[in-house]
C-alpha cells in the first residue's frame, strides 16, 4: 500500500518537473527568437559584438590584438560558460573582420567527485585527446 502511494507521487512529481520544463523549454525559445530578431537588424560582421558583458568585451578586445603565432589559453568556472564561450568565438571569427586568425576550441575538466568511468568522463578525455592533438605543434 505505501509503495503504491509512493509510486503515485513520484508519477505526480515526474509529471510537474516535465510541465515545468516544457514551460522553461517554452520561454526560452521565447526568449531566443526575440534575441534574433533584434540581432538580425546587424551585419553579421557585427552581430555577434552586440550585447555582451563587459567582461566579454574586454576579451574581445584583448583577442582582437591576438597574434596568430601564440596559443592562448582562457580559464573558466563552468562549463557553461566554456560552451558560450566557444560558439562565440567562433562565430567572431567566421563573421567578424579582426577576429579571423582566432581558432577557438575547448577542453573541460572533470570533477574528481563524478565517478570517472562516466559517460561524461569518458567524452571528456576523448574531448580533450582530439583538443591537444589539433594544438600540438
Amino acid at each position: 500500500m505505501m509503495l503504491a502511494a509512493l509510486r503515485g507521487n513520484l508519477a505526480a512529481d515526474l509529471g510537474l518537473v516535465a510541465n515545468l520544463m516544457e514551460s522553461a523549454l517554452t520561454s526560452f525559445t521565447v526568449v531566443r527568437h526575440k534575441a534574433e530578431q533584434i540581432l538580425s537588424q546587424y551585419p553579421k560582421s557585427e552581430r555577434y559584438l552586440q550585447y555582451n558583458s563587459p567582461k566579454i568585451n574586454r576579451l574581445l578586445q584583448l583577442l582582437r590584438r591576438y597574434n596568430p603565432d601564440q596559443r592562448t589559453i582562457i580559464f573558466c568556472q563552468r562549463r557553461a560558460t566554456v560552451k558560450m564561450l566557444y560558439h562565440l568565438l567562433k562565430k567572431v571569427a567566421q563573421h567578424s573582420p579582426g577576429y579571423e586568425s582566432i581558432k577557438p576550441d575547448f577542453m573541460v575538466g572533470v570533477s574528481t567527485h563524478l565517478v570517472q568511468n562516466t559517460k561524461l568522463a569518458e567524452f571528456t578525455k576523448k574531448q580533450d585527446k582530439l583538443v591537444s592533438k589539433r594544438t600540438d605543434h
